[in-house]
């Protein structure tokens, strides 16, 4: 898309390790020296070119469709038929994966080493049935919920023990 100086566009941030996205401020037409950005869509797989080999990988959520980046985020549209969309989340959230990808990059230092979209394309996935992928996801799924309520339920023993621990401390202390 063009960039006219008197607009905003929605922007987002990767984080590492394989975390997903975040909002960042509009980029603003008029401070932006790119000359275009790339609208990206709900169900688009991205990446950070610069933070890729330490795992800035994700997946373009609703909350996200029809935001901007710049070209140092490509992104890709997935066959649905297939690949599962979050079965390659999962997949790209593994640091050998990282390390596989980012092999060959060229940059100046170790923290400047860009991964290129065509190293992405020559990038071999191990890809299961579709039914297999979401049988996978599906058991990650239930993996994430059970740690979930595992910290749940952790956080409620701390709370439950620091008020224990008050309690015996003021009784001890009492006189």
């Amino acid at each position: 898309v063009p960039v006219q100086q008197g607009s905003e566009y929605p922007n987002f941030g990767m984080y590492s390790f394989g975390r997903g996205l975040f909002e960042k401020s509009p980029i603003s037409g008029a401070k932006t020296s790119a000359p275009s950005l790339r609208r990206v869509r709900a169900g688009n797989f991205v990446f950070s070119r610069l933070f890729a080999f330490e795992g800035a990988y994700g997946l373009v959520d609703e909350v996200f469709d029809g935001y901007f980046v710049s070209n140092e985020y490509p992104s890709f549209q997935i066959d649905t038929r297939r690949l599962n969309a979050r079965f390659l989340k999962l997949y790209f959230q593994l640091p050998r994966v990282w390390q596989e990808v980012a092999i060959g990059s060229k940059g100046v230092g170790s923290r400047r080493v860009r991964v290129q979209p065509a190293q992405m394309l020559t990038h071999a996935i191990p890809l299961p049935p579709i039914s297999e992928q979401e049988r996978i996801v599906s058991h990650f799924d239930g993996l994430a919920e059970k740690t979930r309520q595992l910290n749940e339920h952790l956080a409620a023993i701390e709370a439950d023990a620091e008020a224990l621990l008050s309690l015996r401390l003021r009784t001890i202390t009492q006189d």
